[in-house]
């Protein structure tokens, strides 16, 4: 037969603090199941020259006064 277990007070902080204390080591080192697959990142080339268009300071100028 099982008997009821009469603790004080004291007792049963202490049970429920061990038994929040292995739930939670059994979650914090429980092995996870889901694993996610990052794709691969390609390099991009990018194509920069360091010539401008004659008229480039035109257009930053016109761009400040029409925005300003």
């Amino acid at each position: 037969m099982i008997t009821e277990l009469n603790l004080s007070l004291t007792g049963q902080t202490v049970v429920v603090l061990v038994l929040l204390g292995l739930l939670w080591l059994v979650l914090r080192y429980r092995p996870t199941r889901i694993s996610l697959d990052e794709p691969k990142i390609e390099p991009v080339e990018e194509s920069t020259t360091m010539e401008l268009n004659p008229d480039y300071g035109r257009y930053i100028w016109l761009a400040g006064r029409y925005y300003n």
